[in-house]
């Protein structure tokens, strides 16, 4: 038997969250979507027990940029930015999956922007985890990512603006609109 990624295991444990069913559940990884017999096909989903966490750090922005994971060749332009730090992942991935990282959001939540490379998908999840942590997302210059769509507001690399709360407030309502299941 295969081992699931952790993207799989955080939608199903978002899922099983809200007491959802996660019969016929499907990760469709090159689209940043889901399906499940219940509710059909629908965006990636982000754990209520993250964002919960994220929630209770402190958002005082005390550096301007941040990036912690792989740096490779399609994402030699984050090299330009200070607090870019390479590691295998860009959290501890036992921590991950099995608990919270905290030190890793702790990061993003005092980083005005997080620079979010497309990975080896359409799409980059740092950009939600960003975009949680009240981090304005920067992207390649010739990026198109599948979750920032026309929903959010980010800047491209080679193109940075100021730091917008009128942005951070959209860009959170919509997260949790489209890829968390809250009924707080």
């Amino acid at each position: 038997m295969r081992r699931i990624t952790h993207l799989e295991s955080f939608c199903i444990e978002g899922l099983e969250e809200q007491g959802l069913s996660t019969k016929g559940f499907k990760l469709f990884l090159d689209l940043g979507e889901f399906y499940t017999f219940e509710l059909g096909v629908r965006p990636m989903l982000f754990p209520k027990r993250i964002w919960k966490n994220v929630s209770q750090i402190p958002k005082d922005k005390t550096k301007d940029f941040t990036f912690r994971g792989q740096i490779y060749s399609s994402r030699d332009w984050i090299r330009q930015y200070p607090n870019v730090i390479h590691t295998e992942h860009g959290t501890n991935l036992e921590s991950r999956i099995s608990g919270f990282d905290h030190d890793y959001y702790a990061d993003m939540c005092a980083s005005k922007f997080t620079l979010c490379p497309i990975g080896v998908e359409s799409y980059s999840y740092r950009t939600l985890e960003a975009i949680c942590c009240h981090s304005i997302p920067i992207i390649g210059t010739q990026e198109i990512d599948l979750f920032l769509g026309n929903w959010f507001a980010y800047y491209r690399h080679g193109g940075l603006g100021p730091y917008r709360q009128d942005w951070i407030e959209h860009n959170y309502r919509v997260f949790l609109q489209r890829h968390t299941y809250n009924n707080d």
